[in-house]
């Protein structure tokens, strides 16, 4: 498989993980208002590559960020806000869904908190199979 951004996944140590498997699955993303919105299926290194990532996070930051459900979804968001006033501006204020396929790259393990990262293949685009589901301004 050949992924998005394997040119910046050389110069990281086992990216994407060794243990990270392609998995058919439902997945949940923040997103911006409209779901064509080019910033709502960009990986964090792309979307602000002055953030300075420690290199165990790199890469992490490679990777889309997914939950495995809605309720995880909305309680990370919740959590992000306490302390992130303007989390909506970089995030995104909306709750989409849709189904990650096994061609569409490979996924860590989900966490506890419901999160995973996906490093997607080339080619995939994410925006005609994701819908905008829920409002996520608290």
């Amino acid at each position: 498989m050949e992924f998005k951004y394997a040119e910046e996944m050389v110069l990281v140590d086992n990216c994407p993980p060794s243990d990270a498997v392609a998995r058919e699955t439902e997945a949940f993303r923040f997103v911006h208002e409209e779901i064509g919105d080019g910033r709502n299926f960009l990986c964090v290194w792309k979307l602000n590559p002055a953030r300075k990532l420690a290199e165990k996070e790199r890469c992490s930051g490679l990777g889309l960020s997914f939950f495995i459900s809605e309720e995880c979804a909305r309680k990370r968001y919740e959590h992000l806000s306490r302390s992130h006033r303007n989390i909506g501006k970089s995030l995104g204020t909306k709750l989409a869904s849709g189904t990650l396929k096994n061609e569409d790259g490979r996924r860590s393990n989900p966490g506890s908190s419901g999160h995973f990262d996906f490093w997607e293949a080339v080619g995939v685009e994410f925006a005609s199979r994701f819908v905008i589901i829920a409002d996520l301004i608290i």
